[in-house]
């Protein structure tokens, strides 16, 4: 969480080198520990960071396997857990999944 963190620090300083660098890092670290809550959270900053660099192809694969993420952690919610509470704070998740496609259908 606190690489997680370190990254998402840089991104809002718009040092998105340094942001990449250190999400790519808590992406490792989440999948050796197989902690998807956190890894849905960072390949979405790493995501964010790839879209700033217009690369638009790892842009579209770090929030593509986000969502897969959000998905498969959905599937096993437990039955008293209404899936629009689950959904509240992943919907700028999809939001940008909307954003990204809009961006690199209009550029060059």
């Amino acid at each position: 969480e606190i690489q997680r963190e370190i990254g998402e620090v840089h991104r809002l300083s718009n040092d998105f080198q340094q942001a990449e660098s250190a999400l790519a890092a808590a992406v490792e670290i989440a999948r050796d520990v197989n902690f998807p809550q956190l890894l849905w959270r960072t390949l979405y900053g790493l995501a964010q960071c790839k879209l700033e660099s217009q690369d638009f192809d790892a842009a579209r694969d770090a929030i593509d396997e986000s969502i897969r993420i959000i998905g498969a952690l959905q599937n096993d919610l437990p039955d008293d857990v209404p899936a629009g509470r689950f959904l509240v704070d992943k919907r700028p998740v999809f939001d940008f999944k909307t954003r990204l496609e809009r961006e690199a259908a209009l550029a060059p």
